[in-house]
């Protein structure tokens, strides 16, 4: 198994850039064939107040199905995600966010909530 990642930020008090990407190459235990998978994340925002307006696309790239993906229950889907939201930050450790997002390959969407606390 080999993986190689990286990441990048760019953070002042107003705005945030944000971009990741990885690549697994894993070979099957035992033989020679071998998968490739890329996943990427980009994400853009920038305060305004206590709220945070975002974008943020997400990439994954199967070469061909990886089984170890798959035995812990990630479907070898390539997926082309675009969300847009926004965050509300209460305080230092208490934070709302609103989101949405469509998968360009099937079309499908969702709106999620979330409230996220930190210790």
């Amino acid at each position: 198994e080999l993986m190689v990642g990286g990441h990048a930020a760019y953070v002042t008090d107003n705005v945030h850039v944000v971009a990741e990407a990885a690549w697994f190459h894993h070979r099957l235990h035992g033989s020679d064939e071998t998968t490739n998978t890329l996943a990427t994340f980009g994400e853009l925002g920038y305060k305004v107040g206590d709220i945070t307006p975002y974008v943020r696309f997400e990439y994954t790239h199967f070469y061909e199905p990886d089984p170890y993906f798959m035995a812990s229950g990630v479907p070898d889907e390539d997926v082309q995600q675009l969300s847009a939201g926004a965050k509300y930050t209460a305080s230092a450790s208490v934070a709302f966010k609103v989101e949405g997002s469509v998968e360009f390959e099937d079309s499908r969407s969702r709106v999620i909530a979330q409230a996220a606390f930190a210790f």
